[in-house]
């Protein structure tokens, strides 16, 4: 068979591997006991063990590792940056991501005499809460926003100003 033609089978294959019909095919292999061996035989092979070498000298190179590190060191801390993200993001898609101008909050701490809304503290450190919670789709401005003790708003959670404690 000439070169050529070898070259074009490989690009459709290629092609076809990318697809998702392609994944999906190769997912099901993968999962069954033939595909399972096969690629135990060639993970355990000189070609397989040169593959595996440098995927592992690319993650070094590129510092994926320290990340995968970092995570499984600090789970609580990963899962609160991922939670962090995930309600910016659908803030974001409502188009309702941060209206305020810096010191907005300090005006509605002076508007409600320095304490907190729920158990009308004024000892406690206040932290910002949104009446509506923006996971429930409510917005990042200032009309949203009521300061809260620590303890107070972790009791609100994701609910509601009227339902809350």
């Amino acid at each position: 068979m000439p070169s050529k033609n070898k070259a074009v089978l490989k690009a459709i294959a290629r092609r076809y591997a990318q697809s998702n019909k392609g994944k999906a095919t190769m997912k099901r292999y993968q999962q069954s006991e033939k595909g399972k061996i096969a690629m135990t035989r060639a993970k355990h092979s000189e070609k397989g063990k040169e593959k595996e070498r440098r995927y592992w000298q690319k993650v070094k190179e590129t510092g994926w590792m320290i990340i995968k590190k970092w995570r499984i060191e600090n789970p609580e801390r990963y899962r609160m940056n991922n939670c962090r993200a995930r309600h910016i993001r659908r803030a974001r898609e409502l188009g309702v991501f941060s209206s305020r101008i810096p010191g907005d909050f300090e005006k509605i701490i002076k508007q409600y005499g320095n304490r907190c809304v729920y158990c009308k503290r004024s000892d406690r450190k206040l932290t910002q809460d949104h009446i509506i919670p923006i996971t429930w789709g409510g917005h990042d401005a200032p009309w949203n926003l009521v300061p809260a003790c620590k303890s107070c708003n972790c009791k609100k959670g994701a609910r509601f100003w009227g339902i809350a404690i």
